[in-house]
């Protein structure tokens, strides 16, 4: 759900009972084939679950975009690595994958106390998140060190981030976090 869909909803705050699932896999019900004219298409080939505004009824309409991308890429990692050790450790306690999935007020926590990259006034905040707290907190919960490529603006990704976003969705196959000129 877009951002937009989410103001006109702004005065709901609370979703009624059943809270639904994330949907997984979103990029599978539609067609994927690259556009006329275009150079190629690469597309995540792994399981992840699409988490979006309002999704387990918490308002983050207008700031939570940061969080529900990290919350994907944190269910692909967990998804992907299901016998793995990082996905045992973290899912250990949760026993689904909905609560395995940080949500915003643990990753927040994270970034406060773990990380310590913020000050503990952030927890329970509305404060942003951007890529570079998104990779703290991949790489403090499951020791996955990221990588932040810089372009000036959209207009550059082809000329210089092309062939590593192509080489990305080839190796890894996972969703990957794009910031704008703020983030």
């Amino acid at each position: 759900s877009s951002c937009a869909s989410c103001v006109r909803r702004r005065r709901l705050t609370v979703m009624e009972e059943p809270r639904p699932a994330p949907l997984i896999s979103v990029h599978r019900l539609g067609d994927v084939s690259a556009p006329a004219g275009a150079v190629g298409a690469s597309v995540v080939s792994i399981p992840y679950a699409f988490h979006h505004y309002l999704l387990d009824g918490f308002n983050d309409c207008g700031w939570g975009c940061g969080y529900r991308t990290l919350q994907t890429c944190i269910s692909a990692v967990l998804l992907s690595a299901r016998d793995g050790a990082a996905a045992r450790d973290v899912s250990a306690k949760a026993g689904t994958l909905t609560d395995a999935v940080p949500s915003i007020a643990a990753i927040q926590r994270v970034l406060v106390e773990d990380a310590r990259d913020k000050a503990a006034t952030f927890a329970g905040s509305r404060e942003w998140i951007g890529t570079q707290e998104a990779f703290l907190v991949l790489d403090t919960l499951f020791d996955l060190p990221c990588a932040i490529k810089h372009v000036s603006s959209g207009a550059d990704v082809v000329p210089h981030l092309w062939s590593d976003l192509v080489e990305y969705f080839r190796r890894w196959r996972g969703p990957a976090m794009v910031g704008g000129s703020t983030d």
